[in-house]
């Protein structure tokens, strides 16, 4: 082998070096930045609708004190669709049934893309999702350091924020308004090293079908 294909295989093989050194342990700005765009893959900025898996159908009695403003926007921006419906209501002892107006709110085709069930305090919680993030850059980490047991590192990063169309209609922005307006500004999270590699504190010991 001449001395040009030497220095030509040597290059090569530095070019290739730091990428097959590389552990996803390391504490890098590129194994930051999957960690937290995993986490934001999972979650994103919603307009909450409750608690449970599947809260639609959801039928509400008009009766005067009825606030369906939230529903209506909705309807507003296409998420829900809205039809004229009655219940059957009584008295406060059980007794005495009558029909009374009431309205039914259900999905459109374009909100069950963004229906979504994520994580809670008290278990899972159903919204529409208005803002998705990930990373735009890593700003600057804190060395890992132990924390209880724990490695972590504290990550200042600036997202990138995908604000989905429906939130620039001006009812839903009238009626859920901090709730769909994207916080892309400087933030700090906590990272955790486990075996695999470095993950979102937030993820610690979440269920993955949350």
């Amino acid at each position: 082998m001449n001395q040009r294909n030497i220095v030509k295989l040597v290059a090569m093989c530095l070019a290739v070096l730091p990428a097959s050194c590389d552990s996803p342990k390391d504490a890098s700005k590129a194994n930051f930045t999957k960690a937290l765009d995993e986490h934001f893959s999972k979650e994103c900025q919603m307009v909450s609708v409750g608690l449970e898996q599947t809260p639609f159908p959801r039928t509400i009695q008009m009766n005067g004190f009825s606030d369906t403003a939230h529903y209506d926007a909705l309807v507003d921006a296409g998420l829900l669709a809205s039809k004229s419906d009655t219940v059957t209501a009584k008295d406060l002892f059980g007794n005495n049934p009558r029909s009374v107006p009431a309205k039914t709110y259900d999905l459109t085709a374009e909100g069950r893309t963004q229906l979504q069930t994520q994580k809670g305090v008290f278990g899972g919680i159903t919204g529409f999702c208005a803002v998705r993030y990930k990373v735009a850059s890593i700003n600057n980490f804190t060395p890992p350091q132990n924390a209880m047991g724990q490695t972590i590192s504290q990550v200042n990063f600036t997202p990138t924020a995908d604000v989905q169309p429906w939130t620039r209609n001006a009812a839903v922005q009238a009626v859920f308004g901090n709730n769909v307006v994207a916080h892309a500004e400087p933030r700090v999270e906590t990272l955790l090293l486990t075996e695999s590699g470095w993950i979102d504190a937030r993820d610690f010991g979440v269920s993955p079908g949350l």
